[in-house]
């Protein structure tokens, strides 16, 4: 089951920014909505 935060705590900062690639998604209350995901960082990673 998924967990939601109102914001991202330094944890899930920390854990994305060392990710070469993640997933953002977003999706309407509206069942008949859908849903958008976005791939993110595709760049070469330095750090």
């Amino acid at each position: 089951m998924a967990r939601f935060f109102p914001s991202l705590l330094p944890v899930h900062q920390e854990f994305i920014s060392k990710q070469h690639l993640f997933f953002v998604a977003t999706a309407p209350l509206d069942p008949g909505g859908h849903i958008n995901l976005s791939p993110k960082g595709l760049g070469i990673h330095s750090g």
